[in-house]
């Protein structure tokens, strides 16, 4: 079980996460994989570069029970590990329910590259066992601001300030770990097409 980690702030996530997501979203699986069916879109425009207008909301999400690979080390490579995912999920069996997702925990300018930790992921409907590589845990129902992001994986961190600026004025301060969803397949969608949905917990400022 992750420990517990103090809120993100706010100067470093921009310039350190944001950085590292740059990279993580290049290639997040290969061709050898199919991307799940069945995902539905967030019930928000999509906003899509140079994200002057980020249509942002906040939500309720629901308790999410899923499967995922741990990552330790250079978020930028942690989306190469989907493809294993995907793949070890069909080899088991599991009852996947939605699009892949990772979970970022720390926050890169505070935390040497080398013991960053995340978790690629996907949400599961049912009981299931998992046995290694694969370990299975939950997403608490929890308060989150989200937006859906257009555009190639790597754009999508330039939606964040605009998404932190909405939690700042309603004096929200964000926690980990913040979670990005890929709805649209890579290898089959063209870049301009892709969609992102990122959620990013909050707590009330005091």
């Amino acid at each position: 079980m992750l420990k517990p980690i103090p809120l993100i702030s706010h100067p470093l996530l921009l310039a350190g996460l944001a950085a590292c997501l740059a990279g993580c979203q290049n290639n997040p699986v290969d061709s050898g994989q199919e991307w799940p069916a069945g995902v539905s879109l967030p019930d928000v425009p999509i906003s899509v570069a140079p994200f002057d207008v980020v249509h942002t909301q906040w939500k309720q999400r629901r308790a999410t029970t899923y499967i995922y690979l741990d990552h330790i080390g250079d978020n930028r490579l942690a989306g190469a590990k989907i493809s294993q995912l995907l793949q070890a999920a069909q080899d088991q069996g599991a009852p996947l329910d939605g699009a892949p997702f990772i979970l970022f925990y720390d926050d890169p300018g505070v935390t040497p590259i080398n013991q960053l930790r995340s978790r690629v992921a996907i949400a599961i409907n049912g009981d299931f066992s998992a046995s290694l590589p694969l370990y299975v845990d939950q997403l608490p129902s929890e308060n989150v601001v989200y937006a859906a992001v257009g555009g190639p994986f790597p754009d999508v961190r330039m939606a964040y300030p605009k998404m932190l600026e909405y939690m700042a004025t309603r004096n929200w301060k964000p926690r980990p770990p913040i979670r990005e969803i890929y709805l649209t397949d890579p290898v089959n969608t063209p870049l301009e097409n892709l969609i992102t949905e990122v959620q990013i917990p909050w707590v009330p400022g005091g």
